[in-house]
């Protein structure tokens, strides 16, 4: 697995999280993120668990930095005192014709980690960000 492909899987679970407890904050923990996440992540290519933790804290200082989340603390087991921000709300709001479906991104991701649909899963947050980035640049896409 790429490393923008475990990026995309550490999203969506951090994203379907706060999306579903918004407007409360959360803590978001590494180690309740689902095995199945990290499952073609082997020793050999990036250290395993090691580098489940450091996929896990940079996604989040990202997408804090990004704009897409505030947190109060972030580290390599949790995320403290997450919330979306309104950037990240109006993406996981969206409900873009491409992805055919009648539900929201936030909707949506959290139907296709339950699932294990990871592929898909990597697509509908490519989308996300691709909306984020046409909303901070105000451009369409």
């Amino acid at each position: 697995m790429s490393h923008i492909e475990s990026f995309n899987r550490c999203a969506a679970q951090i994203f379907s999280e706060l999306y579903l407890a918004f407007p409360l904050r959360k803590n978001i923990s590494s180690i309740n993120l689902p095995e199945a996440l990290f499952d073609d992540i082997s020793d050999e290519d990036f250290g395993g668990v090691l580098e489940r933790s450091v996929v896990f804290q940079r996604t989040g200082e990202w997408l804090v930095e990004a704009g897409y989340i505030w947190a109060e603390k972030v580290t390599d087991e949790t995320i403290s005192g997450a919330v979306l921000s309104p950037k990240g709300l109006e993406i996981l709001k969206a409900m873009p014709a491409s992805i055919s479906s009648d539900d929201t991104l936030g909707q949506r991701m959290g139907e296709l980690l339950q699932r294990g649909s990871y592929d898909l899963l990597s697509k509908v947050v490519d989308k996300a960000l691709a909306i984020g980035v046409a909303i901070t640049t105000g451009t369409t896409i």
